[in-house]
């Protein structure tokens, strides 16, 4: 009798082991999704902060270029 208890309760323990490892599979598995599409978000703003990096050397470089407009004088009129 004391066998079969034993027994019970080590296949009661296998089974509770079995849905430990199964919740423990799913939750790495939710994990591993998690992190795949934080890392697709983290590659997209890292591609956006590249573009707006290059749009703004791009606009540093024109600025640079372009000749700086310096006020011309009034011209005096004479006596009319």
């Amino acid at each position: 009798d004391k066998a079969r208890q034993a027994l019970a309760a080590l296949q009661q323990t296998v089974k509770d082991l079995q849905t430990a490892q199964q919740d423990a599979a799913e939750k790495i598995s939710k994990l591993q999704q998690q992190i795949s599409a934080e890392q697709g978000n983290r590659k997209l703003l890292s591609e956006q902060v590249g573009a707006l990096s290059a749009r703004f050397d791009s606009f540093l470089g024109t600025n640079a270029q372009a000749p700086a407009a310096s006020p011309q004088p009034a011209k005096k009129r004479g006596p009319q």
